[in-house]
């Protein structure tokens, strides 16, 4: 009895030191991947990834802030962007569950100064599931271009001002995303409670789930032990422009991986919130892309490829100026991913994945370096016409490569605008256009840059077919009605 009991004792010792060894060895690989991508400029920031439950890697890489050396760690705080429309959906769902609101009643129940031909036809389930057909505000460059002065909007003027635009189809007969209706419903959340969006989600959410370092971001207020935005350019890292508006429901927040990792864990469990709650919030609707889109959440079946099986998950990720983030938990492991990052676009959707794969025993390939840092190297070190060159060759090959998405190249023309460089700016749009052709923000900036040299003629043909394409960009509009004036037309 006594040597079974010392065998059993034996076994228990050397399969808890194996599952340590195990985690272990996970650990170092997923930080030595994440080090890898971070060599190549494609993550900075923080990661914190969870199996089983348990904690297998918690980490910083990289710099926070640049102009003082300071290092990201775990405890950095971060915009997260879009993830907070998932705290917005949580917050509304919760308030229906409390009899509170109706989420098929329409936006002028709730706002009745929101203008009437278009509010008494809005559910909150569209504004929830991005099938309200409202004009997005962030996609209008008006909206980038304007400054509210010294002090922000008060909610109700920035809902006049930015989310009451003439609708761009009929409500429910299409999903298309954007921030307007999330920011709808915070104004609907601030009536409805009483109090300031901020103060709603701390109370309904952020303090019982003690999320300390989570709350409302502020450009015109530095916030402790936050990173810095940078963007990827030319010439290496630049501060990304600030935004001086606030987001508020649609993507105002910041965070940290610890904070996040008790919101993921009390959504997906339950325990924070009651079952048929959490049914109405992770459901998905129709009319959502593939299905996937819940309220605030995607959800769906995960395939990190090879050998491994599908797998329910829940998802949420965000992107604003200089910072985007990812969160993924795969149920059926109780596995939690959180990737937060400071140097504006990348592919953390891919970089969980690997991170999945290596969970699971998978190999993955090493990262390598992306073809808009290869083009960068050629523009910055070379005559442009090998730029150009490389440009068309690779789009010929690798047509669905990040390079040719539009934003990376109008990022680039607008460094390049704020230099001076306006023929640089100029050749690099056209060669925007011509993988991109129905870009209108590409020929708004494009437009600009053409006004700058003084070929107004120019100016005005792409700011008209700018408007041809999305006939709501006040600012093209604006900008066209300028340059007419200017030349007597």
């Amino acid at each position: 009895m006594k040597n079974t009991l010392i065998r059993v004792c034996v076994l228990g010792i050397l399969i808890t030191l194996s599952g340590t060894v195990a985690a272990g060895e996970k650990a170092a690989g997923i930080d030595r991947l994440l080090g890898l991508y971070h060599d190549l400029g494609q993550f900075s920031g923080a990661a914190l990834v969870a199996d089983s439950g348990s904690i297998v890697l918690r980490e910083g890489y990289g710099i926070a802030n640049r102009g003082w050396q300071v290092a990201n760690t775990p405890e950095t705080r971060y915009r997260i962007g879009s993830v907070t429309k998932s705290f917005t959906a949580l917050a509304v769902v919760q308030m229906a569950h409390e009899g509170k609101l109706d989420l098929d009643a329409k936006i002028s129940d709730y706002l009745p100064g929101y203008r009437a031909d278009t509010g008494s036809r809005i559910s909150l389930r569209h504004l929830l599931t991005h099938t309200d057909g409202l004009p997005n505000y962030t996609a209008d460059a008006y909206f980038w271009q304007s400054y509210e002065g010294d002090l922000p909007y008060s909610t109700p003027e920035f809902i006049d001002r930015y989310c009451s635009g003439d609708l761009q189809f009929e409500p429910g007969t299409q999903y298309r995303y954007g921030n307007s209706g999330y920011s709808i419903l915070g104004a609907i959340i601030e009536i409805v409670d009483g109090m300031s969006y901020a103060d709603a989600i701390a109370r309904r959410i952020l303090e019982p789930l003690a999320m300390g370092n989570t709350g409302q971001h502020n450009s015109r207020v530095t916030l402790d032990k936050g990173a810095t935005g940078y963007e990827v350019s030319i010439d290496g890292y630049r501060r990304a422009a600030p935004v001086y508006k606030n987001l508020r429901a649609a993507g105002s927040m910041y965070s940290t991986v610890d904070d996040l990792l008790l919101y993921v864990h009390a959504v997906a469990s339950g325990e924070f919130i009651p079952q048929d709650v959490k049914t109405t919030l992770l459901e998905t609707r129709e009319g959502a892309v593939a299905g996937t889109f819940a309220y605030g959440w995607n959800v769906g079946e995960w395939s990190a490829g090879g050998a491994l099986a599908s797998k329910p998950y829940v998802a949420t990720n965000g992107e604003i100026n200089g910072f985007n983030a990812f969160l993924l938990h795969v149920p059926a492991d109780d596995r939690t991913i959180i990737l937060l990052n400071n140097t504006g676009e990348t592919d953390l959707t891919g970089i969980a994945t690997h991170v999945l794969r290596l969970l699971d025993d998978i190999e993955v390939p090493d990262p390598e370096p992306l073809l808009r840092d290869q083009f960068y190297a050629l523009l910055r070190d070379g005559p442009a016409e090998a730029a150009y060159a490389f440009y068309r060759e690779q789009r010929t090959k690798q047509p669905n490569d990040y390079l040719f998405f539009p934003w990376p190249m109008r990022i680039v023309a607008g460094q390049l605008l704020q230099e001076d460089r306006h023929d640089d700016a100029i050749e690099l749009l056209q060669l925007n256009l011509e993988t991109n052709p129905d870009d209108s923000r590409s020929l708004i900036v494009l437009a600009e840059a053409q006004s700058r040299t003084g070929d107004t003629d120019a100016a005005i043909a792409s700011l008209r077919k700018a408007l041809s394409i999305d006939g709501s960009n006040d600012y093209a509009s604006d900008l066209l009605r300028r340059l007419e004036k200017r030349s007597g037309r």
